[in-house]
């Protein structure tokens, strides 16, 4: 039972690894906007939650996505 279980946990961890961006994709994502137009990033990803200044004509955006979904799949009360 206990191999079982080890098994279904690695497969699981792989699982959740697999569907994850890895962080050198998410950063190549990233850096390709800097430089770019506030108008161009904000016609892509919406308006950001929170701008910061960091230069006269430069600043830091920050998005939160969160995700709100039934665990068993069922949406009626």
């Amino acid at each position: 039972m206990k191999k079982i279980m080890a098994l279904f946990g690695g497969l699981l961890l792989l699982a959740s690894c697999a569907s994850q961006p890895t962080s050198a994709r998410y950063e190549d994502e990233l850096s390709a906007w800097l430089g770019q137009s506030e108008e161009a990033l904000f016609a892509e990803w919406g308006y950001p939650n929170t701008t910061y200044s960091v230069g006269p004509d430069s600043f830091v955006a920050t998005y939160i996505k969160v995700y709100h979904e039934p665990i068993d799949g069922d949406t009626e009360p």
